[in-house]
């Protein structure tokens, strides 16, 4: 059904391995970060995407340097003297290059934060898009108040509707603000949350890219800008209806293998990993697919993200899951070129492509891959 690959595709974002993706040239950065002098912090822990790190945390004083290649999300976190594990004072904000100065009474939780322009904008963000964001929240909460019983056909159809409306109402607000704010860096952090929301829920929007053209010629030719354009542009290249991209890696043999080698037969582009858990508990469901419609003009062809080094265990999980088909990769894990070439944000991800070469599905998991295939291959 439908509607319940929206539902669960929504639950599944979570059960994805995700890369850590870098953009840009990294730039220097120092965060001053002060509280009362009487305050019983001791320790403060700065967490990014891809790094922890802590200082001591010294009269309510604390400090840190470093590099960030463009402006990040990060979480300062400070731990109390006798706090509880579970007493968590937190301040979530963007890390940029440059000064910024976080000051505060006793918690950083209530901490302003000073220097920092994309800070500012946020702050004013979030308070507009408030009542926006709730809307959506409560539609999810909906949902998971409900036991699996009460998610009856019907409930979930009225579901679907309005959580079709909430996402597009969040839509158009970030659109519109963008087109209102078209000289501000903080516009291209909106526009990749825009992107990474409609990839969350199992497909990108193309409505999404016109909104780049509401920038201002200056933002849109920043090395942020850039950036955004450039994944905006692989995005469209992996959208349903379009021609895969053509590739060549080499198989578990060292010899080569092109996409272009499966012309005449539904071949499934399966991305996963070894290390990659959600991966190998979604292989069994592909290992029977391809055991049910192998005769019937389908295969699969599996990219693994396995690191330098580690050819030995994607050997290993190949065998242990039972991969009967052709496996390839260049064993650079996220570094992969079809990571970039096909927009994979987080693994296991496959597309579904035809004879012809064109997707025609993408992101099937569990049943719904079986499903699309009885459903394609029973029209032949």
């Amino acid at each position: 059904m439908k509607i319940m690959k929206i539902y669960r595709n929504f639950f599944l974002t979570g059960m994805v391995c995700l890369p850590v993706l870098a953009n840009a040239q990294s730039k220097d950065y120092l965060l001053n970060v002060k509280l009362n002098e009487s305050s019983d912090a001791v320790k403060a822990y700065l967490m990014q995407e891809n790094r922890v790190d802590s200082v001591d945390v010294v009269k309510g004083k604390c400090q840190f340097k470093g590099a960030v290649e463009a402006a990040a999300r990060v979480n300062l976190i400070v731990v109390h003297k006798n706090a509880s594990p579970l007493d968590r004072d937190a301040l979530n904000f963007y890390l940029e290059s440059g000064k910024t100065d976080i000051n505060g009474s006793e918690n950083i939780g209530e901490a302003t934060i000073s220097g920092s322009k994309i800070n500012e904008s946020l702050k004013k963000y979030e308070q507009q898009l408030a009542p926006v964001q709730k809307q959506v929240n409560d539609v999810i909460m909906a949902l998971t108040a409900r036991g699996e019983t009460e998610k009856t056909e019907a409930f979930m159809e009225s579901w679907k509707k309005l959580y079709e409306e909430a996402m597009l109402k969040q839509h158009n607000f970030r659109a519109a603000y963008i087109q209102q704010h078209p000289d501000e860096t903080f516009s291209l952090i909106v526009l990749r949350d825009m992107i990474n929301t409609r990839l969350m829920n199992g497909e990108f929007d193309p409505a999404v890219t016109p909104v780049f053209g509401h920038l201002s010629e200056r933002i849109r030719t920043t090395e942020m800008g850039v950036a955004l354009k450039k994944d905006l542009d692989r995005e469209k290249g992996s959208l349903v209806g379009v021609t895969a991209p053509d590739f060549t890696q080499n198989d578990v043999n060292d010899k080569p293998v092109s996409l272009k080698d499966f012309r005449g037969k539904y071949v499934l582009l399966d991305f996963w990993a070894s290390w990659c858990v959600p991966c190998r508990k979604e292989n069994p469901h592909v290992v029977k697919a391809y055991a049910n419609f192998s005769d019937k003009g389908f295969t699969v062809l599996s990219v693994s993200l396995d690191m330098p080094g580690e050819k030995d265990k994607w050997l290993a999980a190949i065998k242990d899951d039972g991969l009967a088909w052709t496996n390839v990769s260049d064993l650079k894990g996220w570094n992969n070129e079809l990571v970039k070439l096909y927009s994979i944000r987080g693994v296991p991800q496959n597309f579904l492509i035809d004879p012809n070469g064109k997707i025609v599905a993408k992101g099937l998991r569990g049943e719904d891959l079986e499903k699309k295939l009885a459903e394609i291959l029973s029209k032949q």
